[in-house]
């Protein structure tokens, strides 16, 4: 079975930035996989890969 979802988020002050911008998608290895198709930051008017530099990582809790 799979699963598609699409996101997005406006952030109208520097505090909204601040409390929300990391986005966290939790999976088991184990049984799930994950793939992020693409990442657009738009600011300033202009469209930003977020998929290029260190905007992306991927955290795994102890023991996995």
């Amino acid at each position: 079975m799979k699963h598609f979802f699409r996101y997005a988020y406006e952030f109208l002050s520097v505090a909204g930035v601040q409390d929300d911008a990391e986005i966290v998608i939790e999976y088991d290895p184990a049984y799930e996989t994950l793939q992020v198709h693409g990442v657009t930051i738009h600011r300033d008017g202009k469209k930003l890969d977020g998929t290029k530099g260190p905007l992306i990582r991927e955290v795994r809790p102890a023991g996995r």
